[in-house]
């Protein structure tokens, strides 16, 4: 008998086992660490019971979101969702495998205590820290060329640059003026695109009329965020860029400080480009009045490609380049005052001169608005700026920045109803003036409007300045001037999914080119002018097709070929696309690719270069990892060829991680 029990226990043993192996193992989700939903202290609904039952829908990565609340507590969805980071979740497994699955969970509520009355709670706004990441995330998309907004100032013409990572060569603009917060930039030998290439490391451009000035908002948050950008890629290239921002320090509302810094290594535009800068920016507020302080360092090795092309000579070097500044601002509601401390040095063993100078800016503003949104509003705001220079140096005139001891500036803007008026003038040490006027109405489908600008800040000649070379000669150079320019426009914004804008009209261009006579070696003044028509076009397009979201934009300049005038090539375009695939839980991938090119044109040297038509394809894939997490692979100047006569970076791939993170 003893014998037959023992073996009928054995035989369900086995049986057991047989069939707990053939049923699949699971294990359903639960809840590890569980928080109560904490209610705020002026939360104006009462409860019987302090619990809310909520059914969850848990991930394999022991995530949770809300699913839905079961017991009609709906005024606590926003609350729950807060909540829910805090928990932890073990997810369901099935055959040893994590599964999504849905859970049933009874969460407590709990009143928050009655803080004491001198308790200062700090901004921590989610959809502000969400805008500020995306906001950064576009300014310092290291893919995206510097195509003009459709909705920005037509005045602004097009900006011919190329960059790759915090690089950028490019072609002068004849209209453009680089401010930095509200500084006007003073002339020195480089090119205009090294010094955007500076801005815009650690600062946000902000466009009016024909201005382009760069600024850094201020970060309202009490949360301290980092932003983190590092590169790899082939011919030892390698960059990373790091900014960290808190406000509210020391529990103090509006104390504000910021740390950001680039370090660069590699091989752009024929030279090994290191670059070491850095910035730091604090805001010490005091009841009405506000002082904000900035230092900023740029230093650079930098090929002779560069520097501005009348100093371009026929064989390739590298200089040692730095510009440092330190920036006083004090805000307050009756006048601005700033102060400003700019040194710059360019050094070469080629140079017999190491140009340098040193400036000291004092700035002074007032702003006004008047009227009300709407019906009728008028915006005036004037300001004089004082600069003190000391140089070793005397430079040829720029095509672009104005060199000068004093400025004035006016600027006004007007609407009444759906009609707008701007006039802006910058008088120049009380004689030479640079004015622009644009008029435009809105109507619901397209906007209408004309614009022109005048320049009396050129001259008729060439420049002769003593050569950094050889201090014994006569550097003589090219200089170039557009006394005005005028155009009408339609900005088209009801066309979806496209807004454009087209603008035409002429300018009046003017060379002065020094011609040295064989015979006698008396150098003539040869000048060119003309009559240029000119046409821009700026088109943006959004649309998603088959669940793939493709963002495009394109700009096409054209403007009629001259032989004898520099630097006005017929044709210039860039050409930009991407496509998104969004992924659960806000990831994404994506793809793109980015175009600039040019025609044919003279070269402002005196050597005569004729710079060929050129064009440069770029391309990447990356992903994302919710809106703090990117990483991306390009594939930069595919057809190996260069731009705006400058051969900036070999046929060559990289990587580069970015990553914003919170405290």
């Amino acid at each position: 008998m003893v014998y037959r029990i023992w073996l009928a226990l054995i035989l369900t043993l086995c049986l057991s086992g047989l069939f707990a192996q053939t049923e699949p193992l699971s294990t359903p989700p639960r809840v590890i660490r569980q928080v109560p939903v904490k209610l705020p202290r002026n939360w104006d609904f009462q409860y019987e019971k302090m619990e809310v039952l909520v059914k969850l829908v848990v991930y394999p990565d022991s995530s949770a979101t809300l699913s839905r609340i079961q017991d009609q507590k709906i005024e606590l969805e926003e609350l729950i969702r807060e909540s829910l980071p805090q928990m932890l979740f073990s997810p369901m497994f099935k055959d040893g495998t994590a599964i999504q699955s849905e859970m049933y969970l009874l969460l407590k509520l709990e009143q928050t205590e009655q803080l004491p009355e001198d308790y200062k709670v700090f901004p921590m706004n989610r959809d502000i820290l969400a805008g500020w990441i995306s906001e950064e995330m576009v300014e310092y998309n290291l893919f995206r060329p510097r195509i003009r907004d459709p909705f920005s100032s037509p005045m602004l013409g097009q900006l011919d640059l190329y960059r790759h990572n915090y690089n950028s060569v490019g072609l002068t603009s004849d209209r453009l003026q680089l401010y930095d917060s509200g500084f006007a930039y003073s002339p020195f030998i480089f090119n205009q695109a090294l010094y955007l290439q500076y801005l815009h490391t650690f600062k946000r451009a902000e466009p009016q009329n024909t201005k382009l000035d760069f600024g850094s908002p201020v970060y309202g948050q009490a949360a301290p965020i980092t932003d983190i950008q590092v590169g790899l890629g082939d011919y030892e290239y390698s960059f990373a860029r790091g900014s960290i921002a808190k406000n509210h320090i020391l529990d103090t509302e509006d104390l504000f400080a910021s740390f950001d810094f680039l370090v660069q290594n590699g091989y752009w535009s024929e030279a090994i480009a290191d670059q070491t800068s850095m910035r730091l920016k604090l805001r010490i507020p005091y009841r009405l009045l506000a002082l904000n302080t900035e230092f900023e360092i740029y230093e650079q090795n930098v090929a002779m490609t560069q520097l501005d092309p009348i100093f371009w000579e026929t064989s390739l070097y590298r200089i040692d380049h730095r510009r440092d500044a330190l920036s006083l601002h004090l805000d307050n509601p009756w006048l601005s005052i700033a102060f400003r401390n700019e040194h710059e040095k360019a050094t070469s063993p080629r140079f017999k001169i190491n140009p340098q100078q040193d400036i000291q800016h004092l700035m002074i503003s007032k702003s006004l608005v008047l009227g009300s949104p709407g019906n009728f509003s008028l915006d005036l705001e004037a300001g004089y700026e004082k600069l003190w220079k000391q140089m070793n140096y005397e430079l040829p005139q720029s095509s672009t920045e104005v060199d000068f001891q004093d400025r004035l500036s006016l600027e006004s803007r007007a609407a009444l109803f759906n009609t707008r008026l701007e006039l802006g003038t910058d008088i120049y040490d009380f004689k030479d003036t640079r004015t622009s006027l644009s008029l435009e109405h809105q109507f619901q489908t397209l906007d209408l409007g004309a614009y022109g600008l005048a320049n009396t800040s050129g001259k008729r000649e060439f420049n002769a300045t003593k050569s950094i070379f050889n201090p014994l000669d006569t550097l003589y150079t090219i200089s170039t001037w557009t006394p005005y320019t005028a155009a009408v426009y339609t900005r088209v914004k009801a066309l979806k999914p496209l807004r454009f804008i087209i603008a035409g009209g002429i300018k009046q261009v003017y060379n002065a080119l020094p011609y040295r006579m064989a015979s006698s070696g008396q150098v003539l003044n040869i000048e060119y002018e003309s009559k240029i028509p000119f046409t821009d076009i700026c088109i943006e397009a959004k649309k998603t097709l088959g669940g793939i979201e493709f963002d495009a934009r394109q700009s096409l300049g054209w403007q009629a070929w001259d032989e004898d005038l520099r630097e006005i090539p017929q044709y210039r375009y860039n050409t930009f696309l991407v496509a998104t695939r969004r992924l659960e839980h806000n990831n994404a991938l994506f793809g793109g690719m980015a175009l600039t090119g040019h025609s044919s044109y003279l070269s402002k040297s005196t050597l005569n270069y004729v710079i060929t038509n050129s064009a440069i394809v770029d391309m990447w894939l990356g992903f994302r990892i919710t809106n703090l997490f990117e990483l991306t692979f390009s594939f930069r100047n595919l057809g190996d060829g260069a731009i705006y006569g400058v051969y900036p970076i070999p046929q060559s791939m990289h990587a580069t991680l970015r990553w914003f993170f919170m405290n």
